[in-house]
């Protein structure tokens, strides 16, 4: 299934303890980014959420924010008041508003918002229970999250589907089109030839007409044709395709692209070019799209 690399989850967790929220959020990246922001008292769980996300994604910038507090039980728990940090924010806000030439009008509340200055400690904290606990909480929300990339992927799927369509389409009018092109430049060409073949003597004639086959060889496309067919089905496979699929697109596209170059360098032909600058533009929109493909 085509999966998209962008996607938002999001699951909570509560008891007698703890009560958190766990939010995870993906956009498009060339590898997989794993960013943990989480209280500093879940700083053991952060290795064990990166290894349950990497199992589930491979590509994208996933960022995994965790938001919460531990609860206040009088009998397992207790408040720890760092005096010395509270003195600190205290004589910097007063060194702020000397350096502002401010009336210095600080209260309780502007210090006890800073992280740290008033700690909820819990004695006895079972750790192996609160990360499986965690652990559990960000699967939630993880697999809510890859849910959003399938859906999302099968909105480009969709669109891909189009575009590699109407590149088709443009392909099959050019090779309809192809041979009598081919044939009308090699009459051209003959008639040039026959115009001065009486002027020139039989070892010259000789060497126009090799010179002549060697050309008409480069204007020939079928062999760019039959490539860029190949690539189209392949295209087409990768759409379908259970792995990941987003590096592989692009180096196709690249190929694809170079085809439809040598195309319309051979062609030198209005029809043809016409039929260039639509596949080209379809290119570019499937570039863009798979950006944001796993």
């Amino acid at each position: 299934m085509l999966k998209s690399m962008t996607g938002f989850g999001r699951s909570e967790f509560a008891n007698d303890d703890y009560e958190l929220t766990f939010e995870i959020k993906s956009v498009n990246h060339k590898f997989l980014d794993i960013q943990v922001k989480l209280p500093y008292f879940l700083n053991f769980c952060e290795e064990g959420i990166k290894n349950i996300i990497r199992k589930k994604l491979s590509r994208g910038r996933v960022d995994v924010f965790i938001r919460g507090k531990q609860k206040f039980s009088s009998s397992a728990s207790s408040v720890e008041i760092n005096h010395d940090l509270a003195k600190a924010y205290f004589e910097a806000y007063k060194s702020i508003a000397k350096n502002l030439d401010m009336d210095c009008d600080i209260s309780i509340g502007h210090i006890l918002k800073n992280d740290n200055v008033v700690e909820i400690k819990t004695d006895n904290i079972d750790e192996e229970v609160l990360k499986q606990n965690v652990i559990s909480s960000v699967d939630i929300a993880l697999d809510e999250l890859v849910n959003m990339r399938c859906v999302e992927g099968e909105n480009l799927k969709e669109d891909l589907s189009n575009n590699i369509f109407l590149i088709e389409n443009n392909l099959e009018k050019i090779k309809a089109s192809s041979k009598d092109i081919l044939n009308n430049q090699m009459e051209r060409l003959k008639s040039k030839l026959q115009e001065f073949s009486c002027e020139l003597s039989e070892t010259e004639i000789n060497r126009l007409n090799l010179e002549f086959i060697f050309y008409t060889d480069k204007l020939d496309i079928n062999e760019e044709i039959a490539r860029l067919t190949s690539h189209i089905k392949n295209f087409r496979e990768f759409l379908n395709s259970n792995t990941q699929i987003g590096k592989k697109m692009e180096f196709l596209l690249q190929e694809m692209n170079r085809e439809v170059n040598t195309i319309a360098s051979k062609s030198n032909n209005f029809l043809i070019s016409t039929h260039v600058i639509e596949m080209k533009v379809c290119i570019e929109k499937l570039r863009e799209q798979i950006q944001n493909i796993e």
